[in-house]
Formats: C-alpha cells, sequence, structure tokens
C-alpha cells in the first residue's frame, strides 16, 4: 500500500509522544547520555583545587574524544547493529568510569587511557535515537516534531547532568558519582536496544570510506554546524568575563542557563508548526537569525540586559540544530542512517570545543556573531545548491522509511 498520507494539521507533542516507542526512546537516550553533563563537573569536584588544571584538561578529553568517536561508531551500529554495538560500546566505557570511581584519577597515564575509553567509546545514543525517528515516525511532520522534541530536551542534560553530579558529589562523594554516571549510560543502553525498532533494524553489509561525506549538501550542514557550535562552545568562557566586567558573579551560571532555557522555548515552538519550506531552507533562515541573535548582547550593558538578550540566540538554536538533523536524514546515503546523524552531532561538538578554546584567545565577544554568521553562510549554500543524487548510496533514509511505512501500513 502506499504510505500515509502527511496530515493537513499541525502535529502535537502528545500525538507523537503516545505513539509505539517514543517514550521508550526518548526516556533511554536522555538517561543514557546524563553522563556527558555529569562527568565533567564529577572530575572537577573529585580533586583538591591545586589539581583542578589536570581535571579540566581530563574534562575537555572525554568532551573531545565523544566527538570524534561519534562517527566511527556510527558506522559500525549501520554495519553491525544495534543489538551488538551499543551493549559492547557501553561496557567499555561503564567499566572505565567505575574504574575512575576507585581512585584511578590519581594516576595520570591510566587516567588519561580511562577518560579516552570512556568518552570515545560512550554508546552513541544521540545518533542512534535520531536514526531511528524516521522508521517510527508515521509521517515527516511527525518526524519534525519528534526531533524538536529530542533537540529541546536534550539541554536538559546540560542541566540535570551538573546538578546530579554536584548533588551527588556533596551529599556523598564523587567515587558515587562516577558510579551513578555508569548507571545512568547502562540503563539507557537497555532502554534503547529492548524497543523494537533498535531490534529490528537492519544492518548494511555495504561498505564505503567516505559514505555520507560523498554529499557536498551534506558536508556543508556539518561545516555550519561546526561553526554554530562556536557560539555555544564560547557562552561559557565569555559568561565568566562578562560576570567580571560587570562585577557579577552569578553571571558566570546565569548566561548559560539563558542560553538552554531559550533553546528549549524555541525548540518547542518550532515542533508545533507544520513548516512548509525544505529542511535546508529552514537551516539557511534559522542560521541567520541565530547570528543576528548574538549581535543584542554585545550591545548590553548591565547584567539584566546581558541575560534576558542571551535569551535571544537560544530560541532559535533549538530549531536550527533540528533543522540540521531534518536536512541529514534527507540526505543520509542508504545504510548509513546512523553515521550521518553522528557526523552531524559530531560536527557541534567538535565545534563548541573549538568555541571554548577560541573564547579564550579573543578578547572580543564579536567571535560569537562572527561564527554564527559563517554558519549561516554556509547553510545558505547548501540550501542554494542544486539537488543531484549521482552516486548508488543516495537516499537511504528515506527508502528504508518508505520501506517501513508501507509495512506498517499494509
Amino acid at each position: 500500500m502506499a504510505r500515509p498520507a502527511e496530515p493537513r494539521e499541525g502535529v502535537r507533542y502528545r500525538e507523537v509522544w503516545q505513539l509505539p516507542h517514543t517514550a521508550q526512546l526518548m526516556i533511554g537516550s536522555l538517561v543514557g547520555r546524563l553522563p556527558g553533563g555529569m562527568i565533567p563537573l564529577s572530575l572537577l569536584m573529585s580533586v583538591r583545587a591545586e589539581h583542578l588544571a589536570w581535571t579540566g584538561a581530563l574534562a575537555a578529553m572525554y568532551l573531545g574524544a565523544g566527538a570524534v568517536s561519534g562517527p566511527v561508531l556510527g558506522r559500525l551500529i549501520d554495519r553491525l547493529g544495534t543489538q551488538v554495538v551499543l551493549p559492547a560500546a557501553n561496557t567499555v566505557s561503564a567499566l572505565a568510569m567505575l574504574c575512575l570511581a576507585f581512585g584511578v584519577i590519581n594516576h595520570a597515564a591510566l587516567a588519561v587511557g580511562l577518560i579516552l575509553a570512556a568518552g570515545a567509546i560512550a554508546p552513541p545514543l544521540d545518533a542512534t535515537t535520531r536514526a531511528l525517528w524516521p522508521v517510527t515516525m508515521p509521517s515527516r511532520r511527525h518526524l519534525h516534531v519528534v526531533l524538536a522534541l529530542d533537540t529541546a530536551s536534550q539541554e536538559m542534560i546540560y542541566v540535570m547532568g551538573p546538578l546530579a553530579a554536584a548533588g551527588i558529589t556533596t551529599a556523598a562523594s564523587a567515587r558515587l558519582a562516577f558510579i551513578a554516571c555508569a548507571l545512568a549510560s547502562t540503563l539507557g543502553t537497555v532502554l534503547i536496544i529492548r524497543t523494537p525498532p533498535a531490534r529490528r533494524r537492519p544492518v548494511s553489509p555495504r561498505y564505503d570510506w567516505i559514505g555520507p561525506l560523498r554529499s557536498v549538501r551534506l558536508r556543508l550542514v556539518c561545516l555550519a554546524m561546526l561553526c554554530a557550535g562556536g557560539p555555544m562552545g564560547a557562552i561559557t568562557v565569555v559568561a565568566v568575563r562578562a560576570a567580571a566586567r560587570l562585577d557579577t558573579a552569578s553571571l558566570s551560571s546565569v548566561l548559560p542557563a539563558a542560553l538552554s532555557v531559550g533553546a528549549v522555548t524555541g525548540g518547542l515552538a518550532y515542533g508545533r508548526r507544520a513548516w512548509l519550506t525544505s529542511p535546508l531552507v529552514q537551516l539557511a533562515w534559522l542560521a541567520s537569525l541565530f547570528a543576528a541573535g548574538w549581535l543584542l548582547p554585545l550591545a548590553a550593558s548591565s547584567a539584566t540586559a546581558l541575560t534576558i538578550a542571551t535569551v535571544a540566540p537560544g530560541l532559535v538554536m533549538a530549531p536550527m540544530i533540528s533543522a540540521a538533523y531534518l536536512s541529514a536524514s534527507t540526505l543520509a546515503p542508504a545504510g548509513h542512517a546512523t553515521e550521518t546523524t553522528a557526523l552531524v552531532t559530531s560536527s557541534l561538538g567538535i565545534g563548541c570545543a573549538l568555541g571554548t578554546a577560541a573564547a579564550g584567545v579573543f578578547a572580543s565577544d564579536l567571535f560569537l556573531p562572527a561564527a554564527a554568521a559563517a554558519a549561516a553562510v554556509t547553510a545558505a549554500t547548501a540550501s542554494a545548491r542544486p539537488r543531484s543524487r549521482p552516486h548508488h548510496l543516495a537516499g537511504g533514509h528515506h527508502e528504508h522509511a518508505d520501506s517501513h511505512n508501507r509495512s506498517r501500513s499494509a
């Protein structure tokens, strides 16, 4: 039978949440990714003040390793399946976290190895779930809504994670915080691999070194996300600098929180509306608004004004990221769905890391709109390129989704 027609009206969040497996996949992804928000602060709180530089370097290694290895693990999932890769990756990563819990952090070489293992081999639950959404949603509008909800809720990881790490460390010990990270990763992984879509997900025997990066448009989407990640990573350093300049210590934590509040609000609003333009066109416009939004904090002269102004780029941040994942889902080649979403995620992660470093080097906050403007130009270039499918791998995500929906409706 033909694929079900697109709904005429906008799809509500409740409709998406009530679909089979949505809640389990979403909760599993959020719980399993909590270590990403917990481990950096757990590391910083696990040693004395004179060793903060050392643990700060370990935290950066953890985040960087995960960003770099994501596409590799995504490709393994596409070739071997979620039931093989996710449990194996979680076992290695969780064991590394447990070793860190029992004092190994005091041995430099071993600590570096364990941190790299915990980060690089962490199960890519975000890429896995985002690769599964196209085959669990009955229409493109449902996919639009669930990706918006997924992206908006992702901000909660960087709110709940540090709060959980600080609470557990203060009430008990940093050792227990690392144990909690291992348990969260394991629980999230189990929730995901036990869903029927993850169990039935086909694997691809086809192997191609370049894979998704054969698509020029996809390369441009990844580059746009790398540039967009710059301001996201820089906000922490910018906030500390603003706190000193305006003599308001609370700004160091308030500004990142304001950006996240804007992202959650904008992401949820984005998902409530049915958009008629293509995801790539949406990405170009949203990236332009993201760049314009960073001009407002530059004009703020007080702590209150700066906090309110920082919400502005956040309002379009989550919609922009959602549009990037939607674009990637239309450009993903056959057999590379997870790797494609992992490339977008890694681009954002690497961009955040580079943005944090750049904010420390450049004294001017003009870096924020400049990096966002580069993202806007790159996204506009991607949307302006003529659509071409010259390679035999093109269109895999659509084919996979269509075949799945045909089987559902038959």
